[in-house]
């Protein structure tokens, strides 16, 4: 059985943040990373703050409504059930970062 790092999870965002410039994707790359901590550490009220006020997650494969929430409320219901569930404990293997003025995409393989 795997080891999970929850460090490794932000790993890769930390050090294209070490290295980036432009305060617009510094911004990006510090929300997806406060979103990230947050997440891990089970801080529901600190990874909201990360969302924008018209928050849509969206589970490709998954039309199940509980896994695709919508606004704030619909979303906080889901990282409840989240943290409930002890699944904070997962490691993000990013293989691919990209970041640009409106958004951060991240790809690689997820251990719960």
């Amino acid at each position: 059985m795997p080891i999970i790092d929850v460090h490794r999870t932000w790993a890769k965002v930390e050090e294209r943040l070490a290295t980036e410039t432009d305060p617009v994707l510094r911004r990006n790359l510090e929300t997806v990373l406060d979103h990230m901590q947050a997440e891990a550490r089970g801080d529901i009220d600190g990874l909201l703050v990360t969302l924008s006020d018209d928050v849509a997650y969206h589970a490709y494969g998954a039309d199940e409504p509980a896994l695709n929430p919508a606004g704030k409320d619909g979303v906080r219901t889901f990282y409840e059930n989240f943290v409930a569930s002890g699944a904070t404990r997962l490691q993000l293997d990013i293989d691919r970062l990209v970041v640009d003025r409106d958004c951060v995409v991240t790809e690689g393989v997820m251990r719960m």
